[in-house]
């Protein structure tokens, strides 16, 4: 997908210079505006890029265990960390862990939000 995306992107850029001369006033504006065009659609393919890959490391993590139990960090596992607040820990029974955290650097504790099969919202909040 990202491939036939980077080639189309190719094709409207080969269209886009075109005609262009160095005696036109607004080639400087329409060679920044190229480079802006090349710099979104590599970001666009390289987002696909690490959304692919961070969908299959959360796949070969999760996908098809089983949980054993839910609970909360105890005060002591919440020391360790260095937090200050206590959250859901989900235990499978394969001994993996997974809790949530405020932001990707485990700088706290999180919340997890979510939806039942009938559509009600629920939030388990992180305890201090």
């Amino acid at each position: 997908m990202a491939l036939i995306c980077y080639w189309s992107s190719l094709k409207d850029l080969n269209n886009k210079i075109r005609g262009l001369s160095k005696d036109n006033p607004f080639f400087i504006w329409r060679i920044y505006n190229i480079i802006v065009y090349l710099l979104i659609t590599l970001k666009h393919i390289t987002m696909d890029a690490l959304e692919k890959k961070w969908t299959a490391e959360a796949n070969k993590q999760l996908q098809g265990k089983t949980i054993k139990r839910v609970r909360y960090l105890t005060k002591e596992e919440m020391d360790e960390s260095m937090w200050y607040k206590r959250g859901v820990v989900i235990e499978f029974t394969d001994k993996t862990l997974a809790y949530p955290v405020m932001d990707d650097e485990g700088n706290d504790s999180g919340v997890i939000y979510g939806q039942t099969s009938k559509g009600k919202q629920f939030v388990l909040p992180s305890l201090t």
